[in-house]
């Protein structure tokens, strides 16, 4: 259950970082199932402390888990992959500079043993896709451009590939372009919701308002708990005028993130364009009570008579 990212399957795997009981090789299995929640308070001072460890397998995959928040600039696993670039394990030293990828400067020993370890792997879609994301964190967009296209080119079977590309494209304002692979991605794997969802958000991107709400509609279907595609899916209805479905929608995505604020006030806005102050002030409410200081909800709120 972990492995799909069930939240249920989350709170026991801390409890196995630091049992004194357990063996190095599941407390390395426990540090990597982790990595979809290792920013929560509850999570986070475990796969620190697992980082760590005298055990190299259990630090090289706490670091791992790690390394999406280093890569956000995470205070607390920046200063962790800092100190594991000089770990004496080479696997360890690799997740931590794969995580510093972006910060490591120019001439650093670490950043050289990267690309070298990039390098042996360059002959594979997978390794270029790599170069890729690492040209794309020390701002060479370009020269990214250049490795997912070499990684589709060679595996052009691929869904994940496509998708990937299509994300890059995205990110430099190719909107086109990334529409293009991903509804390849979804010929490919038509029962993904995400690869639909993200073909309804590149047709929004290019302009297409219907394809991008059509896109929603079935990514929902494939999948009624991805939160945000029924976020968007409410941006979307309510942008056609379809107001009561989109409420529902945003309804929908609150309940599926309890703690996201954001389907509330956009649900807040609807029901003011509903002419239903009354529902729109508990709905900006809600958004406060997850987030205290919403700058949006609160600006709503105090427009309110």
């Amino acid at each position: 259950a972990a492995r799909r990212g069930d939240p249920a399957a989350r709170d026991g795997l801390p409890a196995v970082l630091t049992s004194t009981n357990e063996t190095p090789y599941w407390k390395a299995v426990a540090a990597g199932l982790l990595e979809p929640w290792a920013g929560d308070e509850a999570v986070l001072p475990s796969l620190t402390n697992a980082a760590a460890s005298t055990n190299a397998l259990v630090r090289a995959n706490a670091l791992r888990a790690l390394a999406p928040l280093a890569e956000s600039g995470h205070p607390g696993a920046l200063t962790q992959a800092t100190q594991s670039v000089r770990d004496p394990v080479r696997l360890v030293r690799y997740h931590a500079s794969w995580a510093l990828r972006g910060r490591l400067p120019e001439g650093d020993p670490a950043l050289a043993e990267l690309r070298q370890t990039l390098a042996h792997n360059a002959d594979q879609p997978t390794g270029q896709v790599q170069l890729g994301l690492t040209a794309l964190a020390r701002g060479r967009p370009a020269e990214a451009l250049q490795h997912y296209s070499r990684a589709v080119g060679w595996d052009a079977r691929s869904a994940g590939l496509r998708h990937d590309f299509a994300v890059v494209l995205s990110m430099l304002g190719r909107n086109d372009e990334a529409r293009q692979q991903m509804q390849t991605a979804v010929q490919l794997e038509p029962g993904s919701a995400e690869y639909r969802f993200k073909l309804a958000l590149s047709a929004a991107g290019s302009g297409d308002a219907a394809a991008a709400l059509a896109g929603l509609e079935e990514a929902v279907k494939l999948d009624p708990a991805h939160a945000r595609a029924w976020h968007n899916l409410g941006l979307a209805r309510a942008q056609a005028g379809q107001l009561p479905g989109a409420i529902d929608a945003l309804l929908k995505a609150e309940d599926l993130s309890p703690s996201d604020p954001d389907p509330c006030y956009a649900r807040a806005t609807i029901h003011l364009r509903a002419g239903d102050p009354a529902s729109a002030r508990t709905a900006a409410q809600k958004a406060l009570q997850r987030s205290p200081g919403h700058p949006d909800a609160t600006e709503l709120l105090r427009s309110l008579p």
